[in-house]
């Protein structure tokens, strides 16, 4: 079984978890800790060193132990038990396994007088025992945190955070392997929490920026899930997450390949396997950027149209589609219009869904002032098209008009037009008269008109 290096001056696999000891009084025999440890069979050595970090902190007590790879869960409690029964207090306990000469680190910090938990040794060694099962192609670095208490300043409130895996290793068939192996053994009676990702360095101290993430309580059945992810972890992504309200949720940063053969079959599968699946636009999965599988289509057909400078998702969800030209609006709205109008139908069957309506914003680099927003749908792109046509020509009027938005929704549209506040009275009756010429548009609520730090008022 080869192993590379996880930290610096270490070779091999790393798992990391924190345990500390308790003892009954002022501790004066970490010696006899030492040698009574030592006696077990799982320990190959152990060892203790004191830091006093007077005058800046208080002194500490470290120990650490060197287990072998084939520790049982049986010596794991036999060795918690034997912690216990010595007056030595740690401030820390590193537990480490080693077998032809690689280690697995076991580190948990900040748990000051406390037993070493029965459990998670216990959970440990079974880490220990699905290593062992590996084949000897298997390279990976391996950390395992032991339980966290956290305090969130806001509130007050303490957290305790169940224990963590965190893994790298060469292969995505390797990373799923360990990943369904390790909650089988260690996810059924308590929290699974993993992190892991394939890394030719097999390193943890890289960041690859494609990392699965699975934190699930106790006994969570992820026989479905595990499939899915793995064909998930093949895409273009930047990061996976799971968790069971969620489902799996999967970050792309690359909108083409948002609505490409390739995740379009995932989401079929995670369909057919009843496993909510959700994408996002972005760096990392944690972010409020739901991409649809509407949005995810619409976002790679408009981003590569010809006009189209960008297209992409506001912290709102909403569709961002900005041309290079006012004029290049024009052809978005082509698109909307193509094959009898299916897209704006699209979008208008989103508004009465409700809770998954798309809403798409249309503007330029040429005036950022002009807006276009299908609020949910279109209820007629003709009349869209006749107002569109007459905000082209009034803009290239009338440099003194500070905004100009056309808001559309499946049953009307609505008009505002603000003017500068220097804006001349002749400019302003011009915009105004050539705005009424628009009122007989039977689709068409109203037109609400005035300056910009100024009151505004329905056109009649």
């Amino acid at each position: 079984m080869k192993r590379k290096a996880s930290l610096a001056l270490m070779t091999g696999i790393m798992v990391t978890a924190t345990l500390a000891l308790s003892g009954c009084g002022v501790s004066i025999s970490h010696s006899d800790w030492e040698r009574r440890i030592s006696q077990s069979d799982a320990v190959i050595s152990a060892d203790w060193e004191y830091l006093n970090n007077w005058p800046t902190g208080g002194s500490v007590y470290t120990g650490r132990v060197i287990l072998d790879m084939g520790m049982t869960e049986q010596q794991a409690r036999e060795m918690a038990q034997l912690s216990c029964r010595e007056d030595a207090i740690f401030d820390e306990i590193h537990y480490e396994a080693d077998s032809q000469g690689f280690k697995i680190v076991a580190e948990k910090r900040g748990l000051q007088g406390k037993c070493s938990d029965e459990e998670e040794l216990a959970n440990f060694s079974r880490i220990l025992e699905v290593l062992n099962r590996q084949p000897a192609s298997f390279e990976a670095d391996l950390l395992v945190w032991s339980y966290e208490t956290r305090t969130d300043y806001a509130t007050g409130e303490e957290e305790t955070k169940p224990p963590s895996i965190r893994f790298k290793t060469t292969t995505v068939e390797d990373l799923f392997a360990f990943a369904e192996q390790a909650h089988a053994a260690v996810g059924v009676n308590d929290p699974f929490s993993f992190t892991g990702a394939v890394d030719e360095k097999v390193s943890l101290l890289s960041d690859t920026g494609m990392e699965l993430d699975i934190d699930v309580p106790a006994g969570l059945d992820l026989s479905k899930v595990f499939p899915i992810l793995a064909e998930a972890y093949l895409l273009d992504h930047r990061g996976i997450k799971f968790r069971e309200d969620d489902g799996i949720v999967v970050a792309m940063n690359d909108l083409e390949y948002l609505a490409s053969e390739d995740t379009n079959r995932v989401r079929e599968l995670a369909d057919a396997a009843g496993v909510p699946f959700n994408l996002v636009f972005g760096d990392n999965p944690y972010g409020s950027s739901t991409v649809s599988a509407v949005r995810q289509q619409f976002l790679a057909d408009l981003a590569v149209l010809p006009s189209v400078e960008s297209a992409q998702l506001d912290q709102h969800s909403t569709i961002e589609v900005t041309t290079t030209s006012v004029a290049g609006i024009d052809e978005v709205l082509d698109y909307f219009e193509q094959n009898g109008g299916e897209h704006v139908q699209t979008l208008n069957d989103s508004f009465v869904n409700g809770a998954d309506k798309v809403s798409v914003l249309l503007t330029s680099t040429e005036n950022k002032n002009f807006k276009i927003r299908l609020d949910g749908g279109v209820s007629s792109l003709s009349d869209l098209r006749t107002m569109y046509g007459a905000a082209t020509e009034i803009l290239a009027e009338n440099p003194e008009i500070y905004r100009f938005h056309i808001q559309s929704w499946p049953d009307k549209f609505r008009i505002l037009v603000e003017f500068e506040d220097h804006a001349s009275a002749s400019g302003v009756e011009a915009t105004e008269q050539k705005l009424k010429e628009l009122l007989p548009v039977a689709t068409l609520e109203e037109i609400n008109t005035g300056r910009f730090n100024g009151r505004t008022e329905k056109l009649t």
